[in-house]
């Protein structure tokens, strides 16, 4: 309907303008604000009506600036459902006729779900075609026609009622019934320094980032070679060959500025990837890198050359005039380096302009491939190919204007050579045998060749300065990001801090969890936000299956987040196993740990390498992992993936991340919303491979479709950052005496239809453990 897949027959008629809800919400790098309004004008009444019938008026309180708030690349600061209310509310903003809505509403908890589609898709959608692909049957009844595909076909259509009435729809129902039952900030900006110098520091750490001084005499020997020196080359090769002299290219891999810089940009914190943008690094390791390896060598090699050759030139100039032109030199070498330092100071100001004007090129150009289908559906080609081609015109008026200051440098140090020239000719003619007639050309010659030297020495100068703007900004990149905790403690780290622990090989072994006053923040340090997690305390035994609960933004996450320490805690403790997990390495931590996150994480180019990129499996291992999800047979380990998986569908992307965890065995799975965008069939497979591969860990399930945890051991209920309710989940349903007010049965009840399913599977569940109970105690008697 979109027009993004080549038909290969018949013909699709819609309206020019559509506004395109994707499963996986598309979010610019921008405030809440303009992604809303995705480059249209601002109509306030328009605006505000978006976001009450988007359910955002809780969540915009709640951030730091409102509807102002930047929220990062890909709204990295938001939870899958507060980006999928954007994404809706920049549809009901659009005002047209056509709205095409891939299962928006998996994104979401049942009664905010519920409340979208009465307010929403029901309500300020009314008077458009809303066409809803969607897994939740229970909003059929409100839909006016119904269509069923499976396999690519079409198996009934018509009003609801007949579509329920029909075989093909009970088939899906059928399968629907049986998933159930398996299923028991702000940013900083990157701005041009006020300094007209690069600091000495810079000049030093690229000296030191080749591992030894030796790199200068390199640079000097390549220098020299231009002036027809080479015997220095010869006599260096053969120091070199007799074992006296180390290779300069054979340098320590733990100095080199790229192995810092990724070093460091990998281990940052997950509140520098909020503050950083995308673009900024890519320029980073591709414009800036570029500058360090390609092209500041040669440029240092060539500035050495032509500083020997201005040298002679000078020399030769003096023993041709007997001397004489020395004297004139004095002057015009004067204006030469007044003339010099004018244009090195405005170019190397100029090309940091330009090295931060790239940036924002990057990220507008990242944005748009990635939204590159809502763009097209929104019509909104234009508005973004103006925002690329304005990005463009910022970066390209600094290196327009440095051309131009080129052009002003090479004319005045033409003249200086037209007046060396004038002046060796001045003294042959006002002279008689004082200069031979063969030493006045050699003299008219190098002074002609000195102003091309001159004119190279300079731009060589000046954009070896500018380039050790690229040395200056990899060195701040690496010394300024923030690095997380120690991956791995050595024996010298036990020693220094007496609370650090390295545990014993088997831990952990049993998986008992406990979170313990919790109390977690976002946000670098001096530019933290409000807290999410407020005192968070619950006990999770082992080998249990936890399912967490509460509305966007009420902290499910954040707790995962705590538990792997990509946020460090700013009180409280979280023990797993007896052990502080504050004083464990973080290597050590995160290989105990297993997560299969809401949007798969993918990486090219093959299924092997997505299953197991450290090469630990056998190929018989990872077919079995396969199997367990029903994908052998239907990828093989050495089929391509796309980047980020876009080649393969939602589900098989989320099957792939299912195997991946089941690879590893760990103690403690966190399964975060990982079905809310799959199909029943799918859920119904990954509930299968849980039960299988992970009776002996213990599991938190995070999750939008309550059915998918009503057979859970335990349910939190999340609410402010706080524990609202945690117990079985058949108490929180049916003890009215204990919960009169229960905020999990009140989320059920949002699930119309599904409820009576919830119900019955948590009082299934719980007649289970009862008797297992009462089993266990009459053993023990």
């Amino acid at each position: 309907m979109m027009g993004e897949v080549p038909r290969t027959g018949g013909k699709v008629q819609r309206a020019q303008r559509v506004a395109y809800v994707p499963q996986a919400a598309w979010i610019t790098n921008e405030t809440v604000r303009e992604n809303i309004l995705c480059g249209e004008p601002c109509d306030e009444a328009r605006l505000d009506r978006a976001i009450k019938v988007s359910q955002l008026e809780p969540d915009l309180e709640q951030l730091p600036r409102g509807i102002l708030t930047l929220i990062g690349e890909r709204g990295v600061s938001l939870s899958g459902g507060q980006k999928q209310r954007i994404s809706l509310a920049r549809a009901v903003y659009a005002d047209v006729s056509v709205v095409l809505m891939d299962d928006p509403l998996s994104a979401v908890d049942a009664h905010v779900g519920a409340a979208l589609f009465s307010g929403l898709v029901c309500g300020a959608l009314a008077g458009t075609t809303r066409v809803l692909a969607t897994n939740a049957l229970q909003y059929l009844d409100e839909c006016d026609r119904v269509v069923v595909i499976e396999n690519g076909e079409i198996m009934t259509e018509g009003p609801p009622a007949r579509v329920k009435a029909s075989a093909a729809f009970r088939r899906t129902a059928r399968r629907h019934r049986g998933a159930r039952d398996a299923a028991a900030g702000t940013r900083t900006k990157e701005s041009p320094r006020n300094r007209a110098r690069y600091a000495s520091d810079a000049y030093w750490y690229y000296l030191m980032s080749g591992g030894h001084l030796v790199r200068v005499p390199h640079h000097r020997r390549a220098g020299c070679s231009r002036a027809r020196r080479s015997w220095v080359t010869s006599f260096w090769v053969s120091y070199w060959a007799d074992g006296d002299a180390p290779l300069p290219l054979t340098t320590d891999a733990n100095l080199l500025p790229q192995h810092r810089l990724l070093r460091h940009v990998v281990r940052g914190p997950a509140a520098w990837f909020d503050d950083t943008p995308v673009g900024r690094i890519l320029n980073r390791f591709a414009g800036d890198m570029e500058k360090v390896d390609e092209q500041l060598p040669p440029t240092i090699s060539q500035l050495l050359g032509t500083l020997v050759s201005v040298v002679g030139s000078i020399i030769a100039i003096a023993i041709t005039s007997n001397g004489i032109l020395l004297i004139a030199l004095v002057p015009l070498l004067f204006f030469y380096y007044r003339v010099q330092h004018w244009f090195r100071r405005s170019s190397t100001e100029l090309q940091r302009v330009e090295s931060v004007t790239r940036s924002p090129i990057f990220v507008a150009f990242d944005s748009t491939l990635d939204g590159l289908s809502s763009i097209r559906a929104y019509n909104r080609e234009a508005a973004f190919t103006r925002r690329s081609d304005a990005a463009i015109d910022l970066n390209s008026v600094p290196y327009l204007t440095l051309q131009v200051a080129s052009q002003w440098l090479a004319m005045r140090l033409d003249t200086i050579g037209a007046l060396l020239a004038f002046g060796v000719a001045a003294v042959a003619a006002a002279t008689t045998n004082f200069i031979p007639a063969g030493w006045v050309g050699i003299g008219l010659s190098t002074a002609l060749e000195m102003t091309a030297f001159l004119k190279h020495s300079v731009r060589m100068l000046a954009q070896a300065e500018t380039m050790m703007n690229g040395v200056e900004r990899v060195k701040e990149f690496s010394e300024d990001t923030p690095v997380e905790g120690k991956l791995v403690f050595t024996k010298a780290d036990l020693a220094k801090d007496p609370s650090a622990v390295e545990p014993e090989a088997a831990w952990p072994s049993e998986g008992a969890l406990a979170f313990e006053n919790v109390r977690m923040r976002y946000g670098l340090p001096g530019r933290q936000g409000p807290e999410v997690l407020k005192g968070l305390s619950f006990s999770i035994p082992a080998r249990a299956k936890v399912g967490l609960v509460g509305r966007t933004g009420s902290g499910k996450s954040s707790c995962s987040m705590a538990l792997f320490r990509l946020v460090e805690l700013s009180g409280g403790r979280i023990v797993l196993d007896g052990q502080d997990i504050s004083k464990i390495s973080l290597g050590r931590l995160r290989s105990s740990l297993a997560i299969v996150p809401q949007d798969p994480v993918l990486f090219s180019p093959s299924v092997r390498v997505n299953l197991d990129p450290f090469r630990k499996h056998t190929d018989a291992a990872l077919r079995r992992a396969l199997a367990m999800v029903e994908l052998d047979g239907k990828l093989g380990l050495d089929d391509e993936v796309a980047e980020g998986g876009s080649n393969l569908s939602q589900g098989t992307r989320q099957l792939i991340c299912i195997a991946r965890a089941i690879l590893r065995r760990p103690r403690v799975l966190i399964m975060d919303e990982a079905t809310a965008s799959v199909d029943e069939r799918t859920d119904e497979v990954v509930q299968r491979a849980m039960r299988e591969a992970f009776r002996d860990a213990t599991v938190l399930v995070i999750a939008h479709r309550l059915r998918t945890i009503a057979d859970s051991d335990y349910v939190v209920v999340l609410e402010g950052g706080n524990v609202a309710q945690f117990d079985h989940p058949e108490r929180l349903l049916d003890d009215k005496e204990r919960y009169p007010e229960s905020l999990f049965r009140d989320l059920v009840s949002q699930t119309r239809e599904q409820s009576d399913d919830i119900y019955r599977l948590a009082r299934e569940a719980g007649a289970k453990r009862a008797g297992a109970g009462a089993a266990s105690k009459t053993a023990s008697a």
